[in-house]
C-alpha cells in the first residue's frame, strides 16, 4: 500500500575543535584588531580569553571579534572555545605582544669591578620580553640573550653596564648600572683637632671596603711614628700641630680622593650663642650660653655698652644686666694654653618682638598704675572704676621672646598677679577690653 511517514530522533555531541586563530600578532602601536576562527561543526557560540589590556569590542560569542587594545598592553595570551549544548572544546592559544617592554628595574653584580676578573650580572625579569640585549662597556666581554650574563674583564677603566627587555616590537627601555675602578674615600678622620700641649697624637679612619692601602700625610714638622699604611696611624711634633691631618685609600688601581681632619693649637670657635637678642630696651636681666668647646681651659665675654655681666665670666654661660641698650653685639671667645679662638657673636637690639607701643594715650595710661616694678612674687594692677565696670578686661603677661606666661581676667579696680613662679628677668603686661582694644602696656622687671 506504500511507505509510512520519517520518525526522526536528534542526537547531539560536543562541537568539533576549533582551528587556528587568525589576527595579528604584533599589536604594536595598534588600538584595535579582528581575530577569528573557521566556523566549527556543532558549535552555537564561542568564548574568547583574553589578556588583560585586550577587551572585546563585539562579536561576542561568534567566530569573529574585534578588540580594543589600551597603550599599556606588553604581551598576553588569546584563547577560544567552541560551545554548544552538550559542552565545550578548548581550541588553540595565540601569544601577541602589544608593545615594547618596560625597563628592568634593577641589575645585580658588582659596581667595584677593580681586580675582578669575571663576574655575573642579573636584570630583574621583565613582562612581555621574550630575550633580553646586553650592552657592556670597553673592557669588558661575554653576550647573553637571558636576564643574566656572565662577563670576562679584560682591561675595564670606566663605563656602565646595560640591559633592556625584547619582544616583538622591539627593544624597551634599558636599565644600566654604573661600574667603577675607583677606590672608596675614607669616613671621617678620628683624633684630636686641638694639638695644644700635645706631642704626639694618634689618627685612624674605620677600614674602607676593597682598600689594599692608605697613604696619610701630616702637617710639617711632624713624623709619623707608627701606622704607615695602615688605617691609623701615632704621630709625634715638638709643637703643635697647625694645619691638616689626611688619608687617602688604594685598592691597586687607582687612589680615593682625601679625607682630612684641621688641626690648631688653638681652640674653636664658640657655636652659635644662646639667648635673647630683641626686646632690650628696658632694665633687666638676661642669661646668655654657648656649647662647650673641646679642649677649651676658659672663656671670655665681650658685651656691648649698656649691659653689665654680672656672674658667669670665664664660663659658658652668663648672666647680664640690661641699662641703656640700644644696639649692640655679645661676642665670646674661647681659650686655651696656646691661646684664644676666634669669637662668636649675637646681635643685641632694642626692637620689641610684640611690637608693644610705649603706651596708649596719657588720659588712659594716666588710669592704670602697675606697681611694684621690679617686683618679685606678685605685682598689682589698679585701675579706674568706670574702666572695670560692667565689662571684664584681660590681661596678658609675655617674655622677651613673645612667649604668653600668664593670662588672666580683670574683674576688679585692683588685681594682685602672681609671678613667683617666673624666672627673673624682663616681662611685658598688655590689657584688652572686651573688643580686644589694647588700653594698657608696661614692662615688668621680675627679681
Amino acid at each position: 500500500c506504500g511507505t509510512s511517514a520519517t520518525a526522526s530522533l536528534s542526537i547531539t555531541k560536543k562541537p568539533g575543535t576549533p582551528g587556528a586563530i587568525s589576527g595579528p600578532l604584533s599589536l604594536c602601536g595598534a588600538s584595535t584588531a579582528i581575530y577569528k576562527i573557521a566556523p566549527v561543526f556543532g558549535a552555537t557560540s564561542y568564548t574568547w580569553t583574553l589578556p588583560a589590556g585586550i577587551t572585546i569590542a563585539n562579536g561576542t560569542g561568534t567566530d569573529s571579534i574585534t578588540v580594543n587594545i589600551t597603550t599599556t598592553f606588553v604581551k598576553g595570551n588569546i584563547t577560544v572555545t567552541a560551545v554548544n549544548g552538550c559542552g565545550s572544546i578548548p581550541g588553540t592559544t595565540i601569544t601577541v605582544t602589544g608593545k615594547t617592554t618596560a625597563a628592568p628595574s634593577t641589575i645585580v653584580g658588582p659596581t667595584s669591578v677593580c681586580g675582578v676578573a669575571t663576574a655575573t650580572y642579573t636584570a630583574s625579569t621583565v613582562t612581555g620580553a621574550t630575550s633580553y640585549q646586553w650592552t657592556l662597556p670597553g673592557g669588558f666581554s661575554g653576550t647573553s640573550t637571558t636576564s643574566s650574563i656572565n662577563i670576562v674583564n679584560t682591561g675595564f677603566t670606566s663605563g656602565s653596564i646595560t640591559v633592556a627587555g625584547v619582544n616583538a616590537c622591539g627593544t624597551g627601555t634599558s636599565k644600566s648600572a654604573a661600574l667603577s675602578v675607583a677606590a672608596t674615600l675614607p669616613l671621617a678622620i678620628t683624633g684630636p683637632a686641638v694639638t695644644c700641649g700635645l706631642t704626639s697624637a694618634a689618627y685612624s679612619v674605620p677600614v674602607v671596603t676593597g682598600a689594599t692601602g692608605y697613604n696619610w700625610t701630616v702637617p710639617a714638622a711632624a713624623t709619623i711614628t707608627s701606622g704607615l699604611g695602615s688605617t691609623g696611624i701615632t704621630v709625634s711634633f715638638a709643637a703643635p700641630l697647625i694645619g691638616s691631618v689626611s688619608v687617602t685609600s688604594s685598592n691597586g688601581c687607582a687612589t680615593s680622593a682625601a679625607r682630612s681632619l684641621t688641626v690648631n693649637k688653638i681652640t674653636a670657635t664658640p657655636g652659635a650663642i644662646t639667648g635673647p637678642s630683641t626686646g632690650l630696651c628696658a632694665a633687666g636681666t638676661a642669661t646668655y650660653s654657648i656649647a662647650p668647646v673641646t679642649g677649651a681651659t676658659g672663656y671670655t665675654w665681650f658685651p656691648p655698652a649698656g649691659i653689665s655681666i654680672v656672674s658667669g665670666q670665664g664660663t659658658t654661660s652668663i648672666s647680664v644686666n640690661v641699662t641703656t641698650l640700644t644696639t649692640g653685639a655679645l661676642k665670646v671667645s674661647a681659650q686655651d694654653a696656646c691661646g684664644t679662638s676666634a669669637g662668636a657673636s649675637l646681635t643685641l637690639n632694642c626692637a620689641d618682638p610684640n611690637e608693644i607701643s610705649s603706651g596708649t594715650g596719657a588720659t588712659e595710661r594716666n588710669s592704670f598704675k602697675l606697681y611694684p616694678n621690679p617686683a618679685t612674687n606678685e605685682f598689682t594692677i589698679t585701675c579706674h572704676p568706670e574702666l572695670v565696670e560692667g565689662q571684664q578686661l584681660t590681661m596678658e603677661m609675655f617674655d622677651i621672646l613673645g612667649n604668653i606666661v600668664k593670662k588672666s581676667l580683670i574683674n576688679n579696680p585692683q588685681s594682685s598677679i602672681n609671678i613667683e613662679q617666673l624666672k627673673q628677668g624682663m616681662y611685658f603686661v598688655r590689657l584688652f577690653d572686651k573688643d580686644n582694644n589694647v588700653l594698657y602696656t608696661e614692662r615688668v622687671i621680675k627679681e
